[in-house]
């Protein structure tokens, strides 16, 4: 009797020894099978029907800082108060980090902010050739890639090949600026485009649109299209390869009796030909004559002459061109032993490019000129008739 008690006894307690060993082993921790158990990685648990298995983690934890070894996918947010740096991070949702968040491939997201004391908030680094940061836009009125100041002098977006040099310091806190590009010795700004306006410049205060400086030497504006170019120098010249058209072409000085406080104009003198003017003045010698020379190139650049011939100081009725212009002279006869005569002669261009380009004098306007005008005010027309309104309309439906 006693000796069953005791077996009933040992039984039971080895049914609950069991049981307990069961339950202990089902709640161990251990290291799978071929891991090495890193020391301060973030555990990665698996199951195998008893013990957890910790396996080798894409995670680790250092301080403040996380490391991803892998790719994470997050379909919400991420939040992190220190870094998140590894290989590829992609969120549905929002990448927010007050600190700095880096990766060694891609950082993907439907919202990527970042907001750090010190230090860029997002910074994109790539040594393949890829870009290291890329923005898209599939919607109309959104944007790629967007830079927005709130700071009084500071800069929406800044590019640079290098570190940023001396001209763009000099500009950088200086002013509120939108977008600047800097390069120590490639382009600082490329605009391009195969099919519209490479570049468009707008300005709605009272400011100049676009103002350049060449403070190196060289020409501050160049331009090039398929048949000419032009060129501003260093100097203030103006360099075109083909025709200056205008409503009136003055020159302006300083006014010479009062530099400080007034201008000086005059205007061109024009012509239905392309007409050049010379003029000078001669003594004629003992016999009433002169003989008035001219450079070397006058018969190469004009031709088809005019002569005008004005006696000074006495009446020279028989004052005549002699004879015409010759090996780059031309003879003035009729005239009194001393007098001087003021001699005007006009030519016609007929060099090489003025016979390539001769002037017509009357023409049509082109079919998408027809209907505009060029001071549409002075026609009783609305300023959307003019040519220009007409231009910058069709500069803005080129780039749609």
């Amino acid at each position: 009797m006693n000796c069953k008690r005791v077996c009933v006894g040992a039984l039971l307690l080895l049914v609950c020894g069991a049981l307990v060993f069961a339950q202990d082993q089902a709640n161990e921790i251990r290291c799978g099978s071929g891991t090495a158990c890193k020391a301060n990685f973030v555990p990665k648990f698996t199951t195998n029907g008893g013990s957890a298995l910790v396996n080798d983690s894409i995670m680790s934890q250092s301080g403040t800082t996380i490391k991803v070894a892998g790719s994470e996918t997050v379909s919400g947010g991420i939040s992190a108060g220190g870094t998140v740096s590894g290989g590829s991070i992609s969120t549905g949702g929002s990448l927010t980090a007050s600190g700095s968040v880096s990766a060694g491939g891609h950082i993907t997201g439907a919202f990527v902010e970042g907001n750090a004391s010190s230090g860029p908030g997002v910074e994109g680094i790539t040594a393949s050739g890829e870009s290291a940061v890329f923005g898209q836009n599939n919607t109309v009125g959104g944007f790629g890639v967007q830079g927005l100041d709130t700071a009084s002098l500071g800069i929406g977006v800044a590019g640079s090949s290098n570190s940023f040099g001396s001209i763009a310091h000099g500009i950088i806190g200086s002013v509120p600026v939108g977008v600047i590009g800097d390069s120590t010795s490639g382009y600082g700004v490329a605009a391009t485009s195969d099919a519209s306006n490479a570049l468009i410049v707008g300005n709605g205060g009272t400011s100049d649109a676009v103002v350049i400086f060449a403070n190196g030497g060289g020409a501050p504006i160049f331009a090039q299209g398929t048949g000419g170019s032009l060129f501003l120098d260093g100097n203030g010249n103006l360099n075109v390869t083909g025709a200056i058209s205008a409503g009136t072409k003055d020159f302006k000085i300083d006014h010479p009796l009062d530099p400080a406080n007034k201008y000086l104009y005059h205007a061109s003198v024009e012509s239905s030909e392309m007409m050049n003017i010379y003029t000078g003045t001669v003594l004629m010698d003992l016999g009433g004559s002169a003989i008035v020379s001219l450079p070397d190139w006058f018969e190469a650049v004009n031709g088809d002459f005019r002569y005008q011939l004005t006696a000074i100081g006495a009446p020279a009725p028989n004052l005549h061109i002699a004879r015409e212009i010759s090996n780059h002279q031309f003879v003035i006869a009729g005239g009194q032993s001393g007098m001087k005569v003021s001699w005007q002669v006009t030519g016609v261009r007929h060099d090489a490019y003025a016979k390539a380009h001769p002037l017509r004098v009357s023409v049509r306007k082109p079919s998408a000129e027809r209907g505009y005008y060029l001071h549409p005010e002075l026609y009783g027309a609305t300023i959307e008739k003019s040519l220009a309104s007409a231009h910058l309309a069709q500069v803005m439906q080129q780039g749609k």
